[in-house]
């Protein structure tokens, strides 16, 4: 299955479903962005642009009212002249907002493809592989410690990480009179 990227007709590429390649798209049809050292910067072209205008004019904006200030000798006579400087000094500020807005909107998008990789990663390690064994009679999808009175899921939080879950039979369960886990609902 294939999809217009960016809304180009006749650019198609395959539909991956990991997070990883979604983020790789979106970033492709939201625009062009700025490269550092061989490395894709949180901040497009556009989000550039939008800072150099917005300096560019509350920079002049406010040297312009500096300069009307200081031809001013009476002091309510350059009230409207810091006005002026003040909402320069705004449009400016502006700016420098959207920047960091966009950079933190940037940051807040990897991160949360980062963490659902490492919780993918994280679920797919606390999975003990299954072991086959031809003579017992494992009960599928329930593993359980030496140590434990309950029995669980693969992917029950109180299984996670301990290094010696195995996976029990329905022999395990009734001869060491295993309950089911309250967590996972078994």
């Amino acid at each position: 299955m294939t999809t217009a990227i960016g809304g180009v007709r006749g650019r198609t590429e395959p539909v991956r479903s990991d997070a990883r390649a979604h983020t790789r798209a979106r970033a492709r049809s939201n625009g062009r962005y700025l490269y550092s050292g061989g490395r894709r910067s949180a901040w497009s072209r556009r989000d550039a642009l939008v800072l150099g205008l917005l300096g560019v004019v509350g920079g002049a904006g406010l040297a312009v009212c500096w300069f009307g200030a200081s031809g001013e000798p009476n002091w309510h006579h350059q009230l409207s002249w810091v006005a002026g400087a003040a909402l320069f000094t705004s449009v400016g500020g502006l700016g420098v907002g959207h920047w960091l807005l966009q950079g933190r909107r940037a940051i807040l998008i990897a991160s949360a493809d980062l963490r659902r990789v490492l919780r993918a990663d994280a679920i797919s390690a606390s999975v003990p592989a299954p072991s086959v064994d031809p003579v017992a009679d494992p009960v599928p999808g329930y593993v359980a410690s030496a140590a434990m009175t309950r029995f669980h899921t693969p992917a029950c939080q109180l299984v996670g990480g301990k290094p010696d879950i195995t996976p029990v039979t329905s022999a395990d369960i009734a001869a060491r009179g295993l309950a089911p886990c309250g967590v996972c609902g078994e």
